[in-house]
């Protein structure tokens, strides 16, 4: 959107999202901070699992993603206010 700063997070493969592999913690929280390359959630892609980074550091403003939910390549599915 024109003028709009935030920098939107998008999905490098199809598959499953999950926030995080089972029996650890989820690693990204809305409003959290964000380092560049950190992992902020995982799609489950046939039996493995390919993480999801920041493309930059800043604040998580807005997950577009449910666990569970089935993604596409290139769906947005993060949104980053840049620090």
């Amino acid at each position: 959107f024109p003028g709009c700063s935030l920098v939107p997070v998008f999905s490098p493969e199809v598959g499953i999202f999950r926030w995080s592999s089972p029996g650890t913690p989820r690693r990204a929280e809305k409003g959290s901070a964000v380092e560049k390359g950190e992992t902020l959630g995982l799609l489950e892609v046939g039996n493995r699992n390919a993480e999801i980074k920041a493309p930059c550091a800043g604040r998580l403003v807005e997950a577009a993603i449910e666990e569970g939910q089935a993604v596409q390549y290139g769906q947005a599915l993060f949104f980053l206010q840049p620090s």
